[in-house]
């Protein structure tokens, strides 16, 4: 999106270069990353020839992105992550992840000096998601399973470090041994075990520095860094922190240092820069966010006004029907898989449909298929885990990129038997300059099912439905535009479930006078709410529907917390659904 933005106003004049950083993982030219000269064969004099690199790309380029830092570190065989790093310093703009300013080990070193500000200005984009991110970087854990693993793996090569590993692993016994399902800890309860955690990590960096080539260096190299972060953020406990300990699912015990209010940590990053503009569409309410992300007495807030109209998104809540765990009974499910029913057959599109966990999009979606589904609906379903090209096939199927059937729909079934160049293909470069003297629609097919590699399936208007988790890769960060998505239904109100944590966030917000429900629960699964519903309008022209599928959204504490734009809803029943959806798609088409 940041890019896109750039690129249009270049078009409209603007000279500025930008670099796109991009994780090292991701843009590592080898399978495995190995950053040094034996194993990669572009750390090996990558000194050599960077400077070249840099200058060879800086005065051909205005727009270093992933792509072209790719093409010219090939080119001049140098690590393609170290050359990004190096653009950052000829570039006006930064495009980045949150970490390359927020986090303690990876933030740029190489502009934000310890306690110098300069003058950069921090565009923070979805920065609903800074909350929980801001408390992941400065938080920390060690489980006491890893202790003893390592000290079976470097029994034989250091006594030293084998005692103090078995030291650390007594002193998270003694705290176990008090631990029935979770305990908070005073600082100075855990201070034996902190000590002992000073020593082994001293051990282990001076073994490190005398042993390079030693068997067990990785092993002790990667728990060396856990150590690091460890102590780094107990240096930063304060009142802002809780320590506790817990049993986790796999029944290990592990002691974390957990950031429940990262509001310091996160503004005296943000004061490294000039000014911070953060925006989200769904940042309320806004007192929460403010609160948890640094904002200091007196700092702006902007409801910016939405382009869109408000009328071109139909908007119905459910009065009969919710996702409490009281109410989750299989006559539940059924009336639940009913409002799928009776909305997706009143117009033929692409709908998602999110839920509150996948054991519940499992229920509903056995009801669904048992009672409801025909040839005429299709399921698709978001799988618990999925890899990036499992992820980008099923975005694909709602038009998400360039599929298949709208590669092949440059062709015209009418096209006489002529030659068509390929240069008409939008996007499409082949080393081919015509097609064969064939009957169109088999030509077209077979031609497009060798160049992609895809076998094509031509398939009549049918509607497809998605079934997500709310939360989830799918119900935030995607673009479907127009008809690619016509309408999200959303089961339940999004609540996280009741964990160990979000107590202890419910009870430190309430003991601050705030509303600890509220800040544990509500406040993150409403913003969920919002995200998955905003994925239906995306631009002026979108027309579709938001079906919010539990009654506790027509109580206060939900609508106090609805956007301007939500002011108009149809409250409805699983009798009525049916009919107020008709009507809405009546008004439009």
């Amino acid at each position: 999106m940041a890019n896109d933005t750039l690129e249009l106003l270049r078009k409209q004049m603007l000279r500025l270069k930008s670099v796109t950083l991009t994780a090292k993982d991701k843009i590592c030219f080898m399978e495995e990353t190995e950053c040094n000269p034996v194993d990669c064969p572009y750390a090996k004099g990558h000194f050599d020839r960077i400077n070249d690199a840099i200058y060879d790309l800086l005065i051909h380029e205005d727009n270093f992105s992933r792509e072209k830092i790719e093409e010219y570190a090939a080119r001049h065989k140098v690590c393609p992550f170290e050359m990004s790093l190096d653009m950052s310093l000829f570039a006006d703009m930064i495009i980045c992840d949150y970490n390359y300013l927020f986090d303690p080990h990876v933030y740029l070193k190489r502009f934000f000096s310890e306690g110098v500000r300069e003058d950069y200005i921090f565009l923070i984009d979805e920065a609903h998601n800074l909350v929980d991110r801001g408390r992941e970087m400065y938080s920390a854990t060690l489980q006491k399973e890893e202790f003893l693993g390592l000290k079976k793996v470097v029994k034989d090569y250091d006594l030293h470090i084998y005692r103090l590993l078995e030291r650390c692993n007594k002193e998270l016994l003694e705290l176990k041994r008090l631990c029935d399902e979770y305990v908070c800890w005073e600082e100075e309860e855990i201070a034996p075990f902190v000590r002992g955690v000073i020593r082994l990590s001293e051990a282990i960096d001076h073994y490190l520095e005398d042993h390079e080539d030693s068997p067990v260096r990785k092993e002790l190299l990667e728990f060396y860094f856990k150590l690091s972060h460890f102590l780094m953020i107990h240096e930063l406990l304060d009142d802002h922190y809780e320590i506790y300990s817990q049993y986790t699912a796999d029944n290990c015990f592990e002691l974390k240092l957990f950031n429940v209010n990262p509001s310091k940590n996160l503004r005296e990053c943000m004061m490294r820069g000039r000014c911070s503009v953060l925006f989200s569409a769904t940042l309320l309410p806004i007192r929460y966010y403010k609160q948890l992300l640094g904002a200091d007495e007196g700092d702006y807030e902007v409801y910016a006004k939405s382009v869109f109209d408000a009328r071109r998104k139909g908007l119905f809540i459910a009065n009969d029907v919710t996702s409490k765990y009281s109410r989750r009974t299989e006559s539940e499910y059924y009336n639940i898989a009913s409002y799928l029913h009776r909305i997706v057959q009143m117009r033929t599109g692409n709908y998602m449909v999110f839920f509150p966990s996948h054991a519940f999009l499992k229920k509903v979606l056995e009801v669904y298929e048992e009672n409801f589904a025909d040839e005429q609906v299709e399921c698709l379903v978001q799988d618990e885990y999925m890899n990036e090209q499992s992820r980008e096939e099923f975005l694909m199927r709602f038009g998400g990129g360039r599929s298949a059937r709208e590669i092949s729909s440059a062709f015209s079934t009418e096209l006489p038997k002529t030659e068509l160049p390929i240069t008409e293909l939008p996007g499409i470069e082949l080393p081919i300059t015509e097609l064969p003297m064939e009957d169109p629609p088999a030509c077209k097919e077979n031609f497009l099912e060798e160049v992609i590699h895809m076998e094509i399936e031509y398939e009549e208007d049918r509607t497809l439905l998605g079934f997500c988790v709310l939360g989830g890769i799918f119900s935030e960060g995607i673009d479907l535009k127009k008809d690619q998505l016509i309408g999200a239904i959303i089961v339940g109100t999004g609540l996280p479930m009741v964990c160990n944590e979000r107590e202890i966030l419910k009870k430190y917000f309430d003991r601050q006078g705030d509303n600890g429900f509220d800040y544990a629960y509500r406040y993150p699964g409403m913003n969920k709410v919002l995200q998955a519903a905003g994925r239906v309008i995306r631009t002026a022209e979108d027309i579709g529907i938001v079906a919010l599928l539990d009654e506790r959204f027509l109580t206060t504490p939900y609508q106090r917390m609805f956007p301007r734009e939500w002011r108009e809803y149809e409250d409805v029943s699983l009798k009525e659904i049916g009919h107020y959806v008709e009507r809405f798609w009546d008004e439009w088409l």
